[in-house]
């Protein structure tokens, strides 16, 4: 289970995460960026393509609500690409940015 973070609502003009989602299992975390960005701030994250379907799904369950809209996407970038020189397989990601709905 989840804990909310002990952080005010509003309380950020701007979150970031990068790198740490992969890592995760609840997508319900992304409900505490919402929750914690300021109307009309942003939230700037980062998804490898390699992390669940689930991400991609809440994300869009989230814009078709209402409550963020995407601003921007990267392209395609390789997280490691020393390594994918070496003979890695390529661990590709985006960067996205939503602008939290002014309106809650």
């Amino acid at each position: 289970d989840m804990a909310p973070w002990p952080i005010t609502d509003f309380w950020a003009d701007i979150t970031i995460c990068n790198g740490v989602f992969i890592y995760l299992k609840n997508v319900e975390i992304l409900e505490e960026f919402i929750r914690t960005t300021a109307p009309g701030g942003h939230c700037i994250l980062m998804f490898r393509h390699d992390a669940s379907a689930e991400w991609a799904a809440k994300r869009k369950d989230i814009e078709r609500s209402g409550r963020w809209r995407l601003v921007e996407k990267s392209p395609d970038a390789d997280n490691f690409p020393g390594l994918t020189s070496d003979g890695w397989p390529p661990s590709t990601f985006n960067v996205f940015c939503y602008q939290v709905s002014p309106l809650r």
